[in-house]
């Protein structure tokens, strides 16, 4: 399909709404609409207390874009976006599930994720840009995906950009749908769509053993732990403190330099590879008592080296290979990706529980209608004659 035939250049700029007043007149406007496309912006790569910085919407025949950092009331579009005869096409929909109703209480139902769909005809680049790519021959510029929107004013790069991401969804959202009619797919991308749908904003609590995460942390000795855990936990301090996203404060590499360099004094930060001269100064003494607590703990308070796994099986399961030899011929079978046909966890899952008939396999947490029918009998066999 040729891309000329959705340019952007062919209707008006994308419009920018900055109050709660254009908001509910765009509400208005867009009652009726059987489909929209919507996205979001968030500031996630720069600040630490993420928020939505932008809200697009386009339908087939117009652009805009929401400022919610001045127009704050964005209720009036939720009797449209919960309407489940209002077709919503969104890519990669669950960040944006999860900040809309976190940030404004706002929910999709009529949901239609492009990637998703993407997936599931096997396509083996289904980001946007590739998809645009293939489809309509866009090049789509990367340069803005790390953009801070929060900042204001929104350029009009910034502006070009986040309405491109909403701007041919319509149209690349009916080429997958005929694309999975064909395949006989389509009412597998129906049940993850439901599935996505009761996505909801879930606060987590911290984790702990957070820096455990970070590379080359296993390498330290119980006391080099300690000094990461402590610097891990006066990092999050500080970006909170900031409005800052935690790396932007100090990267991990430079942790893990001080927790195994172990500095003594301010003038030995600045030797510390990656160490802001801004920070040192800023900051120095703050990141000396933390690395001094952490030096000061008894032997027996200092972290194990390597952390209990949780749920270890002691015996192997003999069951598994065979399921996963199976899952990978299956999703060779149907070209898809074999972690989409049943991850590893459902296999897992499947193998304990042991059913016996297709029902019981949907009984299995995770087990989705699509993936018992494609699974089928091959596995109950499998199951059954363990």
């Amino acid at each position: 399909m040729p891309a000329d035939q959705f340019s952007m250049s062919e209707r008006e700029a994308a419009r920018l709404l900055e109050t709660d007043a254009e908001v509910a007149e765009l509400a208005a406007t867009l009652a009726g609409e059987p489909l929209v496309a919507v996205d979001t912006e968030a500031d996630s790569f720069h600040s630490y207390f993420t928020k939505v910085c932008l809200v697009q919407i386009s339908t087939r025949t117009a652009d805009y874009i929401i400022d919610p950092l001045s127009a704050s009331n964005l209720a009036p579009l939720a009797p449209m976006l919960s309407d489940p005869s209002v077709i919503c096409v969104l890519h990669g929909s669950d960040y944006d599930l999860r900040i809309l109703d976190r940030d404004h209480g706002l929910r999709i139902a009529g949901l239609f994720d492009t990637m998703v769909a993407a997936r599931l005809l096997g396509y083996q680049a289904f980001g946007l840009a590739s998809l645009l790519k293939q489809h309509f021959d866009l090049d789509v510029s990367k340069a803005a995906q790390r953009a801070d929107w929060s900042r204001r004013p929104l350029t009009k790069e910034l502006l070009g950009y986040a309405a491109g991401d909403t701007h041919y969804l319509a149209a690349l959202r009916d080429i997958l749908h005929r694309e999975l009619t064909e395949a006989g797919r389509l009412s597998w991308a129906v049940e993850e769509f439901a599935l996505l749908e009761q996505i909801r904003h879930e606060p987590r609590d911290p984790d702990p053993d957070a820096y455990r995460k970070i590379k080359g942390s296993r390498e330290l000795d119980r006391r080099g732990l300690a000094i990461l855990g402590e610097l891990y936990q006066w990092r999050d301090r500080r970006a909170q403190a900031l409005d800052r996203a935690p790396f932007r404060v100090m990267g991990n590499t430079t942790l893990l330099e001080l927790a195994r360099r172990r500095p003594c004094q301010t003038k030995e930060l600045a030797t510390i590879p990656g160490m802001p001269r801004s920070l040192s100064r800023a900051a120095g003494q703050e990141i000396l008592a933390a690395l001094r607590a952490a030096l000061a703990l008894p032997e027996e308070e200092l972290p194990p080296r390597r952390k209990p796994s949780r749920g270890q099986r002691q015996d192997p399961d003999p069951t598994l290979p065979k399921l996963k030899k199976l899952r990978d011929q299956l999703a060779a079978e149907v070209s898809l990706d074999p972690g989409l046909v049943a991850p590893n966890a459902l296999l897992e899952s499947l193998s304990r529980a042991g059913p016996k008939t297709q029902d019981q396999m949907l009984e299995v947490p995770g087990m989705r209608k699509w993936q018992a029918t494609l699974l089928g009998t091959r596995f109950l066999n499998v199951l059954r004659d363990r």
